[in-house]
């Protein structure tokens, strides 16, 4: 999204980008130039109605003040799109879309619904969300001007379950030309490491359904110059260390802006996201572009998407999500095998840029 901001005020737009703090999740972060609507005060007012709301529902009490926090959010970027009087409106989740969507009428702009991911599905077994997504995307469809999402697979998944929704556009979150960092040894410092000692890195969340235990327990089976690295936060942390032992470390996440300059320091990026729902199995997670932006190969799992890319442009290398197959197919590659793959990442980064994906953006709104 910051990319998106940055490209339309290059373009001479003037752009507003709202939302609201998520602080139960280490991994995220405020983004450059977004202003976060305080709804603090309006969920304190909207409790007392939100508790018999909890009541008359049979909802546990405990609920109240999280459907208080949800009317405050609507109300405050409701009332935030009057006093803007936009003429664009890039709604990038489905709580943003039932909001614009319903005062469109009233304000007369276009809208456009950016989805990251098939939204239903985002998280797994979550009935009451899927059920909530589900009827603000049927009450939106006939609303939304422009539907962009990430890749031709989860265009699908939508096109399948919501007819009336506009043909999808794809934008792929593909990295700025030109933008490969040189690596300054940073990661290999910090964990004082020989410079020559190769790193598998996950850089993300470190919770279930990404194959991070089989990756920790690799660990130990990999030859003695190797070591694998998770960077990030999660209930997961704790597990990884113990079954990684000595051959695996766990560090922090690191400040966005800085982040390929520590993501350079991994010999394979791993992304072994587990076929676990359709949303997850046909992503395209941002780390597909984050690891060969910054020369990094890929080592990935079996979903369709995400190893068709790895495939395509030679940049990577599919496993099964087992401890011993990916140790295995580490163990068989050569140094050539690695340049090669280091190569086909600097030509992924060169041909798929974002100055090139953030036209479909741009047509939308003009």
């Amino acid at each position: 999204m910051e990319k998106q901001r940055e490209s339309l005020i290059a373009r001479g737009y003037r752009v507003e980008m709202v939302g609201w703090r998520n602080t139960s999740d280490l991994n995220t972060r405020d983004m450059a130039g977004a202003r976060v609507l305080d709804t603090s005060a309006l969920s304190k007012v909207l409790q007392p109605l939100a508790q018999s709301a909890a009541f008359l529902t049979q909802r546990p009490s405990t609920s109240a003040m999280g459907i208080a926090n949800a009317y405050a959010r609507r109300i405050s970027l409701a009332i935030d799109l009057v006093r803007l009087q936009p003429s664009a409106v890039v709604a990038s989740d489905p709580e943003t879309l039932e909001v614009a969507a319903w005062i469109k009428p009233r304000l007369d702009f276009k809208l456009i619904y950016d989805a990251h991911e098939y939204y239903p599905e985002e998280v797994l077994d979550d009935t009451a969300r899927a059920i909530a997504v589900h009827r603000i995307h049927r009450r939106a469809a006939d609303r939304i001007d422009t539907f962009i999402t990430v890749n031709p697979l989860i265009a699908q998944l939508y096109a399948n379950d919501y007819p009336r929704f506009p043909a999808a556009q794809i934008l792929r979150n593909a990295p700025k030309a030109g933008n490969q960092p040189d690596y300054d040894g940073r990661l290999h410092k910090l964990l004082d490491l020989d410079p020559r000692t190769k790193i598998i890195l996950h850089q993300g969340r470190l919770s279930s359904m990404r194959g991070l235990i089989p990756l920790a327990l690799s660990a130990g089976k990999l030859p003695p110059n190797w070591h694998v690295v998770f960077m990030g936060a999660g209930p997961l942390q704790e597990d990884i260390a113990l079954a990684g032992g000595q051959r695996c470390s766990v560090i922090a996440p690191q400040p966005w802006e800085q982040l390929p300059l520590w993501t350079a320091g991994a010999t394979i990026g791993a992304i072994l996201y587990e076929p676990l729902g359709a949303n997850q199995i046909n992503c395209s997670p941002n780390k597909l572009w984050e690891f060969p932006a910054a020369n990094v190969p890929i080592l990935a799992s079996h979903l369709p998407y995400l190893s068709q890319e790895v495939q395509l442009w030679g940049m990577g290398w599919i496993t099964e999500i087992e401890s011993t197959e990916i140790a295995s197919l580490v163990c068989r590659l050569t140094n050539t095998d690695l340049t090669t793959a280091r190569s086909q990442c600097s030509h992924f980064a060169r041909s798929v840029s974002w100055e090139v994906e953030v036209e479909t953006l741009l047509a939308a709104i003009s």
